[in-house]
């Protein structure tokens, strides 16, 4: 029994984080030759900040330069059909997809936007109540009362704030 080779698949990284530059990853979807092209841009800090905005305007939540960083990228990932993955949309992935398509609408190019939900926590906690990482109460409130830290009183402490072990 021979083996089979399978087809290559190229993953290029343009973006580690929030504020990086975007020069890269164009010049990783110019030169390439790219399947898919990922823009990691988000952190504790960056998912905090996105819940933020996302409190203060139901429709933000995302990357503020969402659009002005991605629509340089999208003539090329047409031209190239390379497959953009990104994590832009922090808090609100649904309104960013929305902003996503815009640049893409104007420049006339026909692409197909998905936008993945589902891990949204932030209705059930109560900021005012340590719980644990599952996000049921402590079991005994009087044994142990400690001040909450500013850090676990951010909106996005359930997805992010690691459970005390004793």
């Amino acid at each position: 029994m021979g083996v089979r080779m399978l087809a290559a698949t190229r993953i290029g990284c343009g973006a580690g984080f929030a504020g990086d530059r975007f020069a890269p990853a164009s010049d990783l979807l110019d030169r390439g030759e790219l399947d898919y092209l990922v823009l990691e841009c988000l952190a504790e800090r960056t998912i905090a900040a996105g819940t933020l905005r996302r409190l203060t305007d139901p429709q933000g939540g995302y990357d503020p330069l969402l659009e002005r960083r991605l629509t340089p990228l999208l003539p090329a990932v047409a031209t190239h059909g390379t497959r953009l993955v990104t994590n832009l949309g922090a808090a609100n992935p649904a309104a960013a997809g929305e902003v996503a398509a815009r640049p893409a609408r104007r420049l006339g190019l026909e692409l197909t936007i998905a936008v993945v939900t589902g891990d949204e926590v932030t209705a059930p906690m109560d900021p005012g109540r340590p719980a644990q990482g599952d996000g049921r109460p402590w079991p005994n409130k009087a044994v142990w009362s400690p001040p909450m830290p500013t850090w676990a009183r951010t909106p996005s402490a359930p997805r992010w704030t690691p459970v005390p072990t004793w």
